[in-house]
């Protein structure tokens, strides 16, 4: 089955992981998935739907953290998403992911060429984990109807990552908060191993990936 956004301006970082899981790369007799990412509204999922009416279902990928009782307003908004997407004549397969981390994530740019501090224990991700991911729920019937955290083994405050990043240079570009500093703070300490029994997946532990990441 072959990914692809449900709009055609995806936000962040919904657009690049599709893109780096292989969108379009399949032929055209393939049934397509729709990926769901913050910020996306109800109305575009069932027009999506509407002009998708044999797709083989919905990924919807949000952040961790996500919660009807959340403080920031996006995790009550994406917390509604996902009711909404359950409640459709389709599939679902829901991603609550961590704070992603890669060489050139927008995250892990922003503590290169700025740093942060803070306190608060959290469980980034590899974005690469994330993106392989993807790319075994488009071909894999198993996990759908669920919902999982998507996070690291290991917990990390904003303080630690920022000294791990610091010597390693400014990087390609200034980078950014993915996600926003209050979606940030509302990341608890999560049990990843439904996830990664379910896909397969077996991270390496993050201060290994750090070392490739030097400039």
């Amino acid at each position: 089955m072959v990914l692809t956004p449900v709009s055609e301006s995806p936000p962040e970082p919904l657009g690049r992981l599709v893109r780096q899981a292989g969108a379009g790369r399949s032929d055209s007799s393939s049934r397509i998935i729709g990926v769901v990412g913050p910020g996306e509204t109800q109305a575009q999922v069932r027009g999506w739907l509407g002009r998708n009416p044999d797709a083989g279902g919905l990924v919807v990928l949000g952040w961790g953290g996500t919660h009807r009782d959340a403080r920031a307003a996006a995790l009550r908004a994406q917390w509604d998403l996902e009711e909404a997407c359950r409640a459709l004549p389709t599939r679902v397969l829901v991603l609550r992911v961590a704070p992603l981390v890669g060489a050139a994530s927008p995250f892990w740019l922003r503590l290169r060429s700025a740093g942060a501090s803070g306190n608060r224990p959290f469980q980034p991700v590899a974005e690469a984990d994330v993106v392989e991911t993807l790319r075994r729920a488009a071909v894999d019937d198993g996990g759908w109807g669920e919902w999982f955290d998507v996070a690291g083994r290991d917990a990390w405050t904003l303080t630690e990552l920022s000294a791990m990043a610091a010597p390693r240079g400014p990087g390609a570009g200034p980078g950014s908060w993915e996600p926003e500093p209050e979606i940030l703070a509302e990341q608890k300490l999560v049990d990843p191993a439904p996830w990664m029994a379910r896909f397969g997946i077996s991270p390496v532990p993050l201060a290994e990936e750090i070392g490739r990441w030097a400039a």
